[in-house]
Formats: structure tokens, sequence, C-alpha cells
């Protein structure tokens, strides 16, 4: 995926991604679909010290049984020495 870089220390990568089952391929119960979505924030605030943010949007969708969707937020810092 490429980067979009912002400024030198400051970069963000987007993406999509779905897949699905063919329905020939699934019984009475099982996995149909997964979808997401995200975006994030990479802040290299000097060598030795990242920060970063990415929120995304899930979606599973099963057979027989209730679809799970939703947002989830990670946070991340990275110290490297």
């Amino acid at each position: 995926r490429p980067a979009v870089v912002w400024r030198k220390g400051l970069q963000s990568r987007f993406g999509y991604g779905q897949d699905r089952n063919n329905p020939e391929d699934i019984g009475a119960a099982g996995l149909q679909m997964n979808r997401t979505v995200f975006a994030n924030i990479i802040w290299d605030l000097n060598k030795a010290f990242q920060v970063s943010m990415e929120p995304t949007w899930r979606e599973t969708t099963y057979i027989g049984v209730r679809s799970n969707r939703g947002p989830g937020l990670m946070f991340a810092v990275q110290y490297r020495f």
C-alpha cells in the first residue's frame, strides 16, 4: 500500500479489503464474508520514539449466526534502542 507522506516523519496509509466464500463451499453454518476499512497515521517523534493510531471498521457475516460489525481503534507506541 502506498503511503501518504504529510511531512518528514508523519505518514498515513489507507486500505480496504473484502473476501467472500463461494456459496457452494459453505455448509449450513460458516463464514460468508469479511470486510475491513482502515486508515492510520504514524508519527516519528525522533529516531527512537514513534506513536501511531489506526481506526478500523470491520464486518463479518456468518451463515446461520448473527453478523458482527463495528469500529475499532488501535494506539501504538514504539521505542527503538
